[in-house]
């Protein structure tokens, strides 16, 4: 990771030298550049890794997490669509069970919750994306309770026990920033946290939440 065209280009050459000492070599089609935030002459800058021309990635999974130039949009659709699709998993559980009540909040609040907050503190939530996701819970809310559409959505968490998706983002998200504030310094997370914690938008909006969360 770098913050220039020719710093990265270093970087390849040390890795190069590397290889080189330990008798390896590197795949062209294995080994890409993505880039973010930069001017358009950064972007056609070129890169090798030895003999080879690097390609540019428009996407890249890590971790189960979908990464472009653009932000992690592929991974956020991905979660909303896992909670339409554990709706109609539960709808289907619903109609089955005497006890759905029981059932549907354990399912929602161990399984289901759980994949779909797995590195959501690290992406960047709107709103009206968040909406979408809190839509699916009262869904299978009003599926537990038999609780008519017009319900009121702080009627059926209360019922159920639930936090909202707003509240749980923000949990972690602060989580997730002591635990890069108390990590060592040669730790890349923290490395890449440090050089954009000053001033960022990140980081003024931990602030906004660690308010939020103090008054609430």
């Amino acid at each position: 990771m770098s913050e220039s065209a020719e710093e990265l280009q270093s970087l390849l050459d040390v890795v190069v030298g590397y290889g080189r000492d330990c008798g390896a070599r590197f795949s062209s089609e294995k080994s890409k550049v993505m880039i973010v935030n930069r001017s358009e002459d950064e972007c056609n800058a070129v890169w090798r890794l030895e003999e080879n021309e690097l390609k540019q990635a428009q996407e890249h999974k890590y971790l189960g997490m979908w990464m472009s130039p653009n932000g992690c949009e592929k991974t956020k659709n991905e979660k909303i669509s896992l909670v339409n699709q554990w709706v109609g998993r539960l709808g289907s559980v619903a109609r089955m069970r005497a006890s759905k009540y029981g059932v549907l909040r354990e399912v929602w609040k161990s399984v289901t919750v759980s994949s779909i907050m797995y590195g959501m503190d690290v992406i960047a939530w709107n709103k009206r994306e968040i909406d979408k996701l809190e839509v699916g819970q009262c869904r299978v809310a009003r599926l537990a309770l038999n609780a008519p559409r017009y319900t009121a959505v702080e009627a059926l968490r209360g019922d159920m026990g639930w936090s909202s998706f707003r509240e749980r983002l923000i949990k972690v998200t602060l989580r997730y920033k002591v635990r890069l504030e108390r990590t060592d310094d040669a730790r890349i997370a923290r490395k890449v946290y440090l050089w954009s914690e000053s001033g960022s938008k990140w980081r003024k909006r931990c602030m906004r939440m660690r308010e939020e969360w103090s008054t609430s």
